[in-house]
């Protein structure tokens, strides 16, 4: 049995975000990944909340760009993204927002599928799957626009 679902939130107001469009990208993205049977939450959340899961649940009061929380598959697990981090980012370093968080969704599904960051192999691997997605979801016209 295929099953495909993606739940997506919106509860901040930073950008304006299509949610089909967030659907389409992710669904793509599943497919590109070869991952065939998933479901999924998508939380685009404010500076407040994500300070807060980042407090509680990691020690750090400070506001982050994407945290998830991977579980079983086929439920692969949550994403909360904070839009407002992009923002931030790109003020200070330049660069597209709606790129800079289709970037956190893509680095959101890669740890939701077993990718990780912490040692310094793990993140280039990662960044070289990250880049790969990217160019993939450019190619295809899916990054948020």
């Amino acid at each position: 049995m295929v099953y495909k679902r993606i739940t997506v939130y919106n509860k901040q107001k930073a950008i304006a975000l299509s949610l089909p469009a967030v659907t389409k990208l992710a669904k793509a993205l599943l497919a590109f990944l070869k991952i065939p049977n998933y479901e999924m939450i998508l939380h685009f959340v404010a500076p407040a909340t994500i300070k807060k899961i980042h407090k509680n649940f990691f020690n750090d009061p400070l506001i982050t760009d994407c945290i998830t929380f991977p579980y079983s598959p086929p439920f692969l697990g949550e994403i909360f993204i904070c839009p407002k981090a992009a923002i931030l980012y790109c003020k200070k370093y330049g660069g597209n927002v709606k790129k800079e968080v289709t970037l956190y969704l893509v680095h959101g599904i890669l740890h939701l599928i077993g990718y990780d960051d912490i040692q310094a192999s793990q993140r280039r691997k990662m960044r070289r799957m990250e880049e790969k997605c990217m160019k993939y979801l450019y190619e295809h016209s899916l990054l948020l626009a």
